[in-house]
């Protein structure tokens, strides 16, 4: 049996171990959270946020730098939407910088990438207004008119190949083409008619000498002057 010293010792390690993991976890949380911040804001103008909330993670290039802090509605244009950013101190935030609204995989989940800046650019102090990007709508409008123009020139191409000038150059072409294949099959099938009627002169031939003496066929023909008679006459 478990005395009752044995009882409290293992309660005063589970309870050491217990502290030691809170103590860790709410050091860690505090230097994460209330470590100091730079404050940046961006301005949306007429794009969805759907998918960005407070504490939605902000990057710069792939790399966590901060979080969402706030969003609000402009007072001053309801067609705006301003997001309060908390970015980690010495991140070299541009001028030339801006913020794109990113899925993360296939969750629906967003977040905000920055855009790497000019190093040439000075640096955009904190409490400062980064450049909204372009809204996966704008892309997507992009990628379309995109597509869109090359269609149009490889029609404009497939016109230009089919006119009249075009369209009788490739017509010569095909002609002369099949000129050059019929000569080539007349040619051949010339040939192969020759070959058939020397098979059937052949042919008849070996018919009217089996019908004149049927004995060819198990004798087989023999030359009228053969070597062996020539041979007994001497």
């Amino acid at each position: 049996m478990v005395s009752r010293s044995q009882k409290i010792r293992l309660g005063l390690f589970i309870l050491t171990a217990c502290s030691i993991i809170l103590i860790t976890v709410g050091a860690l949380s505090f230097n994460r959270l209330f470590s100091p911040k730079d404050i940046y804001y961006i301005k949306y103008s007429n794009q969805s946020l759907r998918g960005i909330d407070i504490g939605s993670q902000v990057k710069y290039l792939g790399i966590p730098i901060g979080t969402v802090r706030d969003l609000r509605i402009n007072p001053g244009n309801y067609n705006e939407i301003i997001v309060t950013v908390a970015i980690e101190p010495d991140t070299p935030i541009r001028k030339d910088v801006k913020s794109n609204l990113a899925t993360m995989g296939i969750t629906g989940i967003k977040l905000i990438e920055l855009t790497a800046g000019s190093p040439d650019v000075k640096k955009l102090e904190p409490g400062s207004y980064i450049q909204p990007g372009k809204s996966v709508t704008d892309e997507f409008v992009e990628q379309a008119e995109t597509i869109t123009y090359k269609i149009e020139q490889v029609l404009d191409n497939i016109l230009e190949f089919t006119e009249n000038d075009a369209r009788q150059r490739v017509l010569s072409f095909i002609d002369e083409a099949h000129g050059t294949i019929v000569t080539r099959n007349q040619r051949k099938v010339d040939e192969t008619i020759d070959e058939l009627n020397a098979t059937v002169r052949y042919l008849n031939n070996t018919a009217r000498m089996v019908n004149s003496d049927p004995s060819i066929l198990i004798r087989g023909v023999r030359p009228n002057n053969p070597p062996d008679n020539r041979l007994r006459e001497n």
